[in-house]
């Protein structure tokens, strides 16, 4: 009826608001009220409520709860037969068992998350593989393919002029050189890094590389430097740790 279809609209505008505002439990119980009154029909609708829960429980660490949202989202895409879908759920997959410690299993699905990516002529899904697989060679200490990964998705990045992206990789980047003893490479992307995140505004960025910066100094024995930037680091991370378990 009209008056669901409108307490639909209203629940899941409500949700994104209350997502927006970082208020994650509220948002959650909004998508999810608005989840149980869409028609079973709107496969579109379910798929993006599903998708907004996801992120959600991921950032409220409910590994459970997550692993059915991506099961959900498993069987939508397969019914709406969307490679771009396909290959996102293939991603929140290789994510979900990368937040487990199953760094193989992560670059696998990544892998085919990527070869969907490309088939659906989605960057910006191609750019998210690349991040998996860049960390998932990263946490096995195979570096150089863990670089590699990264190299190409920095240049899917600039292509979409996904700047956000693009600074979340030079930061991870920057700690493989550092971890195959280049600290001079891996101050050099931090840099970039650490301006990109500065420009876009971006405090939880900002706050990593400036303990990643921090590393640095302590690993070249500057240790006042080393100390201003992990009180700089943890300042900004007091501000904006409050936030996420709303």
């Amino acid at each position: 009826s009209a008056l669901t279809d409108d307490a639909c609209r209203y629940l899941s505008l409500a949700g994104d608001a209350a997502r927006d505002e970082y208020q994650n439990t509220q948002a959650l119980d909004y998508y999810r009220r608005a989840l149980a009154l869409l028609p079973q029909t709107n496969l579109n609708g379910h798929y993006r409520l599903h998708r907004e829960c996801e992120k959600i429980l991921a950032e409220l660490g409910r590994l459970d709860e997550r692993t059915q949202a991506i099961e959900a989202l498993q069987i939508l895409a397969d019914a709406m037969g969307d490679s771009g879908n396909l290959a996102e759920v293939m991603l929140l997959k290789s994510r979900l068992v990368s937040s487990s410690g199953n760094y193989e299993k992560s670059a696998e699905l990544a892998y085919q998350a990527k070869k969907l990516a490309l088939e659906a002529g989605r960057n910006d899904l191609g750019i998210g593989a690349n991040q998996c697989l860049l960390d998932a060679y990263y946490q096995q200490g195979m570096y150089r393919e863990a670089i590699e990964h990264g190299e190409a998705g920095i240049t899917l990045a600039r292509k979409q002029n996904a700047l956000q992206d693009e600074a979340f990789i030079l930061n991870r980047l920057g700690l493989a050189f550092l971890e195959m003893k280049n600290p001079s490479t891996a101050l050099a992307y931090f840099e970039q890094s650490l301006y990109i995140f500065r420009a876009e505004d971006n405090l939880r960025g900002i706050a990593r590389v400036l303990a990643n910066l921090g590393m640095i100094a302590g690993y070249q024995g500057n240790f006042n430097a080393a100390l201003d930037y992990c009180e700089q680091s943890l300042q900004l991370a007091r501000e904006i740790g409050s936030r996420k378990g709303e």
